[in-house]
């Protein structure tokens, strides 16, 4: 029962650890979120504990091969290419630095556990805002074309008033499929990751086609 019991409480912190950087993709409305990393975390540490203590006669190692490589399986599945855009990279990662502090707390890490939990936490709530306010040489002036279902105009009209751009033209046309709403703005001061990233939005909230041109650069 001695060892039962610790085993139950690691897969409990296992469970905490790897539930804290799940809520922070959840919070962000990611394809993987709390409880995928909690499943990865306990089964990180499950397998290794088991290839520590049921095999003891047997290569530890060769489990905890076999788990890096099936989570690489597991992060390649939600990284997504819509033509120029990847998505998923952060989320698969965060699934990777699950799966090594499940690893942790397998062999009874838990101090190292602990320390790489908060930096994974850190480097997700902290570095991307970091990211955004470094300086960059260029900025861009960029006409943006949108076309919307009616259903989802209300949600992209918001997301074009927070990018803080410049109606131009808005009109309601139809297409082969029915009528559509056709949103044309302009977006000024923007880099050309910042476009990429509300164009992504953009899909998210239903847009149908997003397409954007540049019309010069802005020296910072």
């Amino acid at each position: 029962m001695p060892q039962m019991a610790h085993d139950v409480l690691f897969l409990l912190l296992s469970a905490l650890l790897s539930g804290v950087i799940g809520l922070e993709r959840e919070w962000r409305n990611k394809a993987a979120g709390f409880r995928t990393h909690v499943l990865v975390g306990m089964g990180t540490t499950l397998l290794t504990m088991l290839s520590t203590q049921g095999f003891p006669n047997g290569d530890p190692s060769r489990i905890a091969a076999q788990v890096v490589t099936g989570i690489g399986f597991i992060g390649a599945g939600v990284i997504l290419h819509q033509g120029y855009l990847v998505r998923g990279l952060t989320t698969a990662a965060t699934l990777w630095m699950t799966m090594a502090i499940g690893m942790a707390v397998g062999v009874g890490w838990i101090a190292l556990a602990l320390v790489a939990a908060s930096f994974a936490l850190g480097a997700l709530l902290l570095l991307g805002y970091i990211a955004e306010r470094l300086p960059s040489p260029t900025r861009q002036q960029v006409y943006l074309d949108v076309v919307v279902a009616p259903e989802s105009a209300f949600r992209i009209r918001e997301i074009l008033d927070e990018a803080r751009t410049v109606m131009k033209r808005g009109e309601r046309t139809t297409g082969p499929e029915g009528p559509l709403i056709h949103f044309s703005v302009i977006m000024t001061g923007v880099t050309g990751d910042a476009i990429l990233n509300w164009a992504e939005r953009l899909a998210d909230a239903g847009a149908t086609s997003v397409t954007w041109s540049s019309v010069g650069e802005e020296s910072r």
